[in-house]
């Protein structure tokens, strides 16, 4: 027998579906009647029902009643009420809102299709040009209607699988996402790009993807003509990139052909342009809205960033049919790293999303890590990346550093910056280069364990940074971003302030002249006092009777008496030129075009002593902001910077030192260059990799390392495939790690593919091994002291861990299960 939902019930140009119990939809008659396609939000159809009874004007189900008004007009009106108290009263279709928290969830969240638009099979393709629809290319834009869905639970997890299920779920990534991506704003040619390419092998650092920026095309902005001078044979360098195991991103500013998004002439040059590139052997787009132009909208709000997605993705997918299709693309509700709306509710299904051309300073890290870890829960994003360093500006080595350490523990690790400027990893120093290279290597050996994560991710959005009030929802301290689990069993918190005396504003009284040119010339136009130089213009002026571009400032004050005589560091973060004195002496000069540069002085100052200040600034075009911070007022620190988090409860073991926490707590631990907070759970279970590799697909053909914790029982899966087809076929193997009072086992099950597995099993402080068997058979093992964090990063030995059994199952016969056993006592 076929799929047999529960009716809905319909009255008049009301249709009510009670589509499980924790989900209802109330849908006004559009003028092609009641909606029963997918839509371009709403994609999952069958749902079972749940069974309710009229009585009266009520709608009765066992866990709330809908309540018809006598007199109501459309869907206004109707009311949802549980409990004997309303929960919900439809007053017009909401705004998209962000997901509730999970400590925050219910009783009733709403999500609108609107505006709805049903889209053609494959989406925004030339095949769907023709028919009664052929002017929209294919896509359905004259039923919208009211149409409303309430989630009615207070169940954050019930919550997010109705709203996959609803909406789609998240697709599976290919494995090559999470290795390292090369990225810079810059023009290079086929032979520069091996050479980079070449670079990062002779430095024996894993490369997974390069992306070229705009400068790949004629123009350097538009259309999808290859510029020869820079790419005589692209076919070539794109086999060639292939040999050297690299994928490649090109970039994509889309200039509209129409004003109408749906116009089958925007939809044929799109194919065209994206395709014929995708032919010469391109592997990733990359979306990028951040320019002049953009694509339209098809309805008004759709807005670019997720019909933008949508139609590249639609491409890649038809035409390679097999292969997993990755986009690219600014997150939907961020501007340039700052969160501004929530985004559309179906832009989950897009990855991978990045948050823009962000700044290089400490602010901008603590967006990035907030943004990673709060979109995950609250939008159901769980890809969202940064430009690691920051986009714009000179990040010094330890503000790089911190950029790259969080990005290898996010969900896409890619440098990038815009024109001038460089984020190779070997170009910020010898320690930052050391302390970068074990973070990268790092990041290779847990790709096993994240790519594990992806699956759950494609299951049921469990996002790869795991915010903790998902798993400890009633601890108000599990809400914040500071940290986070990484899969199943990594207690992370990154480092996002300097190790030094921290850069705060210059606060006093400055007289601001402004001048409506570059020059400082003439009268000032506007003349006032600024508690601060702290300003962020963005495309604007500071006020209406100056220019949007070229105007000039020129600020005076006094700082003083001072509380201490020491060396005084300031810094102007300008865009574009800034000139500084101290007292008469000039001591920054970079009276030129910068784009968000960051420019720094140390000067010695006497402590009851005032002195005058004086910065110029000017804005030729573009983004306009100017900044003065200084450090030097409060005492140095004496010893390492200690850093805060929360640690959720449970045992945790600290990466570094093998000390064991028990939370909840807050907590303080040392940090270095080379350190930043790694616990892992006790129990815990990690699938490691090489890092030894040129890139992640060779993983695949090395041993996989199980890092086992026994303690509590904990089982975890390990999956395995083919990383880029869509239907690949796949290796699952599971692992429970558990101790008794006297042997710590970890149990293999069985797979479906033979595999070299090396277990190590890392014993309590204090223990040592009595006995190792392997089936209950004795076994020739290895004994190690412990290491750092997964066993891998940086030399530290952890003095306060256990030591680590270590037995290796060369070519283990995928049918077959095993257990290692340690006896202690």
């Amino acid at each position: 027998m076929g799929f047999m939902p529960i009716p809905a019930y319909v009255e008049g140009d009301l249709r009510v579906q009670f589509l499980s119990p924790t989900l209802v939809r109330i849908e006004q008659k559009g003028p092609k009647g009641f909606e029963d396609r997918p839509t371009f939000t709403v994609v999952g159809r069958s749902w079972n029902g749940t069974p309710y009874q009229k009585q009266g004007s009520n709608l009765v189900t066992s866990g709330y009643t809908v309540v018809l008004p006598a007199n109501r007009v459309g869907i206004k009106g109707i009311r949802v009420v549980s409990q004997g108290k309303t929960i919900y009263t439809v007053d017009g279709l909401p705004k998209y809102q962000w997901l509730p928290a999970p400590g925050k969830t219910g009783p009733a969240w709403p999500m609108p299709d609107a505006p709805r638009m049903v889209p053609p099979k494959g989406g925004a393709i030339p095949a769907n040009l023709g028919g009664p629809l052929g002017a929209t290319s294919g896509y359905d834009t004259g039923n919208d209607a009211p149409d409303l869905y309430l989630f009615i639970t207070k169940n954050p997890q019930t919550l997010r699988k109705d709203f996959l299920k609803l909406t789609g779920p998240i697709p599976l990534v290919p494995r090559y996402t999470l290795g390292l991506w090369d990225s810079r704003y810059h023009p290079y040619s086929d032979v520069q790009a091996l050479g980079v390419i070449d670079e990062y092998r002779r430095r024996g650092l894993p490369l997974d993807a390069f992306v070229c920026d705009t400068d790949w095309r004629v123009g350097a902005s538009k259309g999808y003509g290859v510029n020869t001078k820079l790419f005589p044979d692209m076919p070539r360098f794109l086999r060639q990139a292939h040999a050297r195991g690299v994928r490649i991103m090109f970039n994509d500013h889309p200039e509209p052909q129409s004003p109408g998004a749906l116009d089958p002439q925007e939809t044929v040059y799109r194919w065209n342009g994206l395709t014929d590139l995708l032919r010469q052997g391109i592997d990733v787009w990359w979306y990028d809205r951040n320019w002049s132009t953009r694509l339209y909208e098809p309805m008004p709000g759709i807005r670019p960033e997720v019909w933008g997605s949508a139609v590249f993705q639609d491409i890649t997918r038809a035409f390679r049919p097999t292969q997993r299709p990755l986009i690219m693309s600014n997150v939907d509700g961020i501007d340039n790293g700052i969160r501004t709306r929530p985004p559309h509710p179906a832009f989950h299904r897009y990855p991978i999303p990045w948050t823009g051309d962000t700044e290089s300073n400490w602010e901008w890290l603590r967006y990035g890590v907030e943004n990673g870890v709060d979109l995950g829960v609250e939008a159901m994003l769980p890809y969202v990346n940064e430009d690691a360093g920051g986009h714009r500006g000179d990040p010094s080595p330890e503000l790089y550093t911190r950029f790259m350490q969080y990005c290898t523990l996010s969900p896409v690790l890619r440098p990038h910056s815009t024109a001038g400027k460089i984020r190779f990893p070997w170009v910020f120093g010898p320690q930052a280069e050391q302390a970068t290279f074990e973070a990268i290597r790092f990041r290779y050996r847990l790709i096993p364990m994240l790519y594990s994560a992806v699956h759950r991710v494609s299951l049921d959005g469990t996002p790869l940074l795991r915010r903790l009030d998902l798993e400890w929802p009633a601890y108000k301290e599990a809400a914040s971003s500071r940290q986070y689990l990484l899969g199943d069993d990594l207690l992370i918190s990154p480092v996002t302030e300097s190790e030094g005396p921290k850069y705060r504003s210059l606060v006093g009284t400055f007289r601001g002249e402004y001048f409506p040119n570059k020059d400082l010339s003439g009268e000032p136009v506007l003349t006032r006092d600024d508690a601060k130089i702290d300003f962020d213009w963005g495309q604007g002026s500071p006020a209406r009777d100056l220019p949007n571009d070229a105007f000039s400032v020129r600020w005076t004050g006094r700082i003083g008496p001072l509380p201490r005589t020491a060396e005084y560091r300031f810094a102007t973060s300008t865009d574009d030129g800034v000139r500084l004195w101290i007292d008469g002496n000039k001591v920054i000069d970079q009276w030129k075009p910068l784009d968000s540069a960051l420019n720094t002085t140390t000067v010695r100052l006497e402590a009851g002593k005032t002195y005058d200040i004086r910065m110029e600034y000017f804005e030729s075009g573009g983004g306009a902001n100017a900044h003065l911070n200084w450090t030097g007022a409060e005492p140095p620190r004496v010893g390492p910077m200690m850093w805060s988090f929360w640690v959720p409860p449970g045992t945790w073991i600290d990466g570094w030192t093998g000390a064991r926490v028990v939370g909840p707590k807050k907590v303080s631990m040392p940090t270095s260059l080379r350190r930043f907070p790694v616990l892992v759970r006790d129990g815990a279970v990690l699938f490691l990799g090489e890092d030894r590799v040129k890139n992640s697909d060779e993983q695949l053909r090395k041993p996989i390392t199980i890092e086992a914790y026994p303690g509590p029982l904990v089982t975890r899966k390990l999956v395995e495939d083919d990383g880029i087809s869509v239907n690949p076929t796949k290796t699952t193997r599971q692992v429970t790690a558990v101790r008794t009072d006297t042997s710590a086992f970890v149990k293999i099950g069985p797979s479906t593919a033979d595999r070299d597995l090396i277990v190590r099993v890392h014993l309590r402080p204090g223990e040592m091994p009595k006995a190792v068997t392997l089936g209950g058979t004795p076994t020739p093992y290895r004994l190690e002291k412990p290491q750092g964090p997964a066993a891998g990063l940086g030399s530290l030995f952890a003095a306060r861990g256990g030591s680590v059994v270590e037995v290796r199952l060369p070519k283990w016969p995928s049918g077959f299960s095993t257990a290692v056993e340690v006896k202690t006592r």
